[in-house]
């Protein structure tokens, strides 16, 4: 059955990738949806009735995650013998927008705040203000973080390096509040980790009336909030973790409403201009 070829690949996860905690809840997922069936019964036709069902309520790019595991999944069952074909062949990805943006306004954010469950905010709150990955966030532990020094310790990053985050007053409120109920510090009372929190954060998300945004868009918001409160790009990269500009510059966008508050002060008020003759020939010199 795919649901217990399911159990076998989570056992291959843990030992061999350090997404493997992002992968249970997609796992998951893909056993409801193929629940009953053996490998060699479930049809291309099938998978694409899924990959259609999800498009209601996920992302073009996490749509194309969960294509992606279950293409690898059956790539190991023909590997291991388990399966003699692979439906997932001819299935093809969603055309992702890697230049979208979202990040959470502060009237947003009070209705997050508002709807969302007391055992998720926490890691929405440090998610918020450290602009940790969801996986970095479920792996963090006990002994990554720095209560004398104010600093959390990734071992393994995106990019297999370790990467330290300052933590501000909140986050180390948060923290210091959260019971210790593992090794992990985001834990439930048996001290396992949160599964599936990106279809968890969906529900809150749609309860609280916020449309088009997704666990990952904090991130976001953490490297907004912070270019737009003037810090520079190269503090903004740091703090992220990006090994280049290019990925930062990503992350660095304004909204449209500070924009428009830069263009509107050019508008003449009623004691002179916006712009002194001075300044002007500043910019003429500058822009030529």
């Amino acid at each position: 059955l795919f649901q217990d070829f399911a159990e076998e690949y989570l056992a291959w996860s843990r030992a061999n990738k350090r997404s493997h905690k992002t992968d249970e809840g997609w796992v998951k997922r893909l056993r409801e949806a193929f629940k009953g069936k053996t490998l060699d019964e479930i049809t291309t036709k099938e998978i694409e009735g899924f990959k259609a069902q999800l498009v209601a309520e996920l992302a073009p790019a996490t749509i194309n995650r969960h294509l992606a595991l279950l293409k690898h999944m059956y790539t190991l069952a023909l590997r291991w013998g388990k399966a003699k074909t692979n439906p997932t062949k001819t299935v093809r990805l969603y055309k992702e927008n890697n230049a979208r943006v979202r990040y959470l306004k502060e009237d947003e954010e009070a209705r997050l705040f508002r709807v969302c469950p007391d055992k998720y905010k926490p890691l929405v709150i440090v998610a918020l203000h450290t602009g940790l990955r969801q996986g970095e966030l479920l792996g963090l532990r006990w002994r990554d973080v720095d209560f004398e020094v104010g600093i959390l310790t990734v071992e393994r990053s995106k990019h297999g390096e370790v990467h330290r985050v300052p933590m501000n007053s909140l986050v180390v409120e948060t923290l210091s509040k959260l019971p210790r109920n593992g090794p992990h510090v985001f834990a439930w009372e048996n001290g396992k980790t949160p599964r599936d929190v990106s279809h968890a954060f969906g529900r809150i998300t749609k309860q609280g009336g916020i449309s088009d945004f997704r666990f990952h868009d904090l991130r976001h918001s953490f490297a907004s909030r912070l270019l737009m409160a003037g810090f520079d790009i190269r503090t903004v990269q740091e703090l992220l973790g990006h090994k280049t500009i290019q990925m930062t510059l990503r992350y660095a966008h304004l909204s449209p409403d500070h924009k428009r508050a830069a263009v509107e002060r050019l508008v003449p008020t009623a004691t002179g201009t916006a712009t002194s003759t001075e300044d002007f020939e500043v910019l003429t010199a500058v822009v030529g």
